[in-house]
């Protein structure tokens, strides 16, 4: 698939058809409310998902603080939430890394914003495992992927 029909692809997939059992939204709404959350805590609601949509297990890292960059005056010019790394023929686990702390401050992020960042992540597994992409894109449709699963997880 060249990278133009694979953006094509990943632009035009705007969800998922997959029924998610409601002992896992109820999980990740009580989750959400946690004011502290752990390494545990996430791989359990990624291992649900992982079989609410019968892929892969993925393995989930938390913990250190997010990589950043600053400009000349010492602001904030970008910073890295979470990063997905695809299981390949070296690897044997596709791997989700979050980041605990702040890149300045080094504060204890919400739990709200890493269950986000977790969220983003799952959905590039997702595009890789389940849709077949041979890159997972930031594309309109991939953040509607992502909206459409924050909000089926947040239905009662």
């Amino acid at each position: 698939m060249t990278k133009d029909k694979n953006y094509v692809r990943s632009n035009q997939i705007t969800g998922f058809d997959v029924t998610i059992g409601n002992d896992t939204k109820r999980m990740f709404r009580q989750l959400r409310e946690q004011k502290v959350i752990d390494n545990a805590d996430l791989q359990d609601l990624t291992d649900r998902l992982s079989w609410e949509f019968n892929v892969d297990d993925v393995v989930v890292v938390y913990g250190g603080k997010e990589p950043h960059s600053v400009n000349q005056k010492g602001r904030l010019r970008s910073k890295t939430l979470g990063v997905y790394h695809y299981q390949n023929a070296l690897d044997s686990d596709s791997v989700i890394r979050l980041y605990k702390y702040t890149a300045k401050k080094n504060k204890v992020r919400s739990t709200k914003g890493v269950l986000d960042t977790l969220l983003h992540e799952f959905a590039h597994h997702l595009d890789h495992v389940k849709l077949n992409l041979t890159k997972s894109l930031h594309t309109s449709g991939f953040y509607h992927r992502i909206g459409w699963l924050k909000n089926t997880l947040l239905e009662v």
